[in-house]
């Protein structure tokens, strides 16, 4: 009796009058609830809704059971020559609208499908997502496209919306089928290749080394970024954490200061949170009137193992422009106790420590106008998306992190780091490595591209700085590309490091270009082999000086006087080295008693 009383309901609304259907709407909302009533069967209202629209939009349909759980609902129906599926749920009012079965392969293309829907994905369109289905007794492979969108109403801008997000459906599905075939003509989904390299930066998924620099708040906020002392002390003492803050004094000079103010901080959170370019600045918001200042502060930590730390940070006013005005930040990390009149220079002479000197930023325009030029930036690159153009190098790497917020962080990484604020990009970089590295196994190898150049800026930026074992943390996942760039990234960072396995991964090097260039049966190096070789073989000779083999290193710079570009380092390497046989000679003299 109901099932043949809602068959007559749902008939008829089709080819009636616009009255006649206002009333049809009511009827069969009223008797939806009489049978949820009576029957105990709990109607979705989103089902009672798309019954409603379908006829306004001139869609035939029939009910499906797709998909269907116990609390859904499912309908066929057609748009523009469009197979689709339609799920309602009685939880709550959002539909999912399906396209099934728009591409079809043999179960061998898994890894191709599964990379064009990941690829699709990686683009994060609103609402959007693709999913693959396998068919074991039929050994064959789909793709499905999927939205979702809540239905209800049946008002007007209703309509507008699913009729758009259908059509959209099509523009879509053409997009990944593009994908899919390009990947198959490239032969871009044998994962094979990428074995080692999988191996090796399995390691990067794992926070053990996450908290090295601080991390921006997940989403956009209006509040200004301040640069406190906790953030250096995070970035500059991270194999020494956890620290204890005990006390910070300094001392601030101003142009016509007749004395200097003096600063004394004794609780910890207050030395975790002082932002001291900003307490620079209420000298003067200007280059002009803060040339003469300088604020120096003494940060007593104690370190894991009870030692007792001071640390000092000196800074000064560097320049200007129009958006920004930029400081000299110097850390030291000195052993012996400092007083704040201390200059950085002074404490750096006179204490056997570890300096570091970058620069910051105050940015006058805020981060409200940096979102704006952001957003602008990111609609430009979704537009060109859409229209099939030809992405930029960096419209590309930005749109790689699948999010607005994580391309924000990309952006401004970029930004910063190519005007040398490698300390203010590591904070950016860091955010969208933490984003990536757990998909790193789903990335196909456009993707991982981008991901590697990540772990570069990365390792650059810490190299920068000067703290060599955390670039190569990073660094260390690029070892086995054979990518001339990261290669010498990568030993930079060894030798500057002093680090003990600079000669054995230098050797390697060498042997591998020797081995590629005779397989090659060329009777000439190209010149940028060549000019890599010259690099590690001037910077074997540091590690061998490192090393104390003095012989063997002066023997590889004498080699090296007859290019160019390595006569320079060479003749002051030679130089480094009669001195210190000469500082040996003096130690081993005798002395009068």
């Amino acid at each position: 009796m109901f099932a043949l009383l809602e068959f007559l309901l749902q008939s008829l609304c089709k080819g009636v009058s616009k009255t006649t259907s206002w009333l049809h709407s009511l009827w069969l909302i009223a008797y939806r609830r009489f049978k949820s009533t009576v029957k105990g069967e709990a109607y979705p209202q989103s089902s009672t809704m798309l019954e409603l629209l379908f006829p306004k939009m001139q869609i035939e349909w029939k009910e499906s059971e797709f998909k269907c759980q116990e609390d859904e609902r499912a309908y066929d129906f057609t748009f523009q020559g469009g197979h689709f599926v339609a799920v309602c749920s009685r939880r709550n009012t959002m539909v999912s609208f399906y396209y099934p079965y728009f591409v079809e392969r043999p179960l061998g293309a898994l890894t191709a499908v599964r990379h064009a829907s990941n690829e699709f994905n990686s683009l994060a369109v609103a609402n959007f997502a693709t999913y693959y289905i396998i068919d074991a007794q039929g050994h064959q492979v789909y793709l499905y496209m999927r939205f979702g969108m809540p239905i209800d109403s049946t008002k007007r801008s209703v309509q507008e919306m699913l009729a758009a997000q259908l059509e959209a459906t099509f523009a879509h599905v053409r997009r990944t089928r593009a994908e899919l075939e390009k990947i198959e003509a490239s032969d871009d989904n044998n994962l094979e290749e990428n074995t080692a390299i999988s191996e090796r930066l399995n390691v990067l998924s794992h926070v053990a080394e996450m908290n090295y620099a601080p991390a921006l708040a997940e989403g956009f906020e209006t509040k200004e970024q301040k640069h406190t002392v906790g953030e250096v002390l995070s970035t500059f003492m991270p194999s020494e954490e956890p620290v204890t803050l005990l006390r910070m004094e300094g001392v601030l000079t101003g142009e016509g200061d007749c004395e200097p103010s003096t600063i004394e901080v004794l609780e910890a959170e207050e030395i975790k949170n002082f932002p001291f370019v900003e307490y620079l600045m209420t000298k003067g918001t200007t280059f002009e009137s803060l040339k003469n200042s300088a604020l120096t502060l003494v940060i007593s930590v104690l370190i894991q193992e009870g030692e007792r730390k001071d640390c000092l940070l000196h800074v000064l006013c560097e320049s200007e422009t129009n958006y920004d005005l930029f400081f000299r930040v110097t850390f030291t990390r000195p052993t012996g106790i400092l007083l704040p009149q201390h200059s950085a220079v002074v404490a750096k002479a006179e204490q056997p420590s570890s300096a570091t000197t970058f620069v910051l930023a105050y940015d006058k325009v805020g981060d409200g106008e940096r979102r704006k030029e952001f957003e602008y930036f990111w609609n430009e690159t979704r537009d060109a998306l859409e229209r099939g153009e030809d992405l930029t190098e960096a419209q590309d790497e930005m749109m790689a992190c699948t999010t607005p917020y994580y391309g924000y962080c990309m952006y401004w990484g970029r930004r910063f780091y190519a005007s040398e604020r490698y300390y203010e990009a590591l904070a950016y970089f860091k955010n969208v490595f933490r984003w990536l590295s757990p998909r790193f196994s789903y990335m196909n190898k456009g993707q991982r591209a981008h991901f590697f150049e990540l772990l570069f800026s990365i390792g650059s930026c810490y190299s920068a700085l000067g703290l060599y074992q955390q670039a190569y943390y990073y660094l260390d996942g690029l070892y086995s590309l054979n990518n001339h760039k990261y290669n010498r990234a990568y030993v930079n960072a060894l030798v500057n490091g002093h680090d003990f396995r600079a000669l054995f991964v230098i050797d390697r090097y060498l042997d591998q270009e020797q081995k590629q260039f005779e397989s090659e049966g060329t009777e000439v190096e190209e010149p940028e082999r060549q000019a890599f070789v010259r690099f590690l073989k001037r910077r074997r000779g540091t590690a061998l000086i490192d090393a104390d083999l003095l012989d063997e290193a002066e023997q590889q710079f004498q080699a090296l006087l007859e290019f160019p570009d390595s006569e320079g380092i060479a003749l002051e390497e030679l130089l480094r080295i009669q001195q210190i046989r000469n500082d040996k000679e003096e130690n081993t003299q005798p002395t009068d008693s």
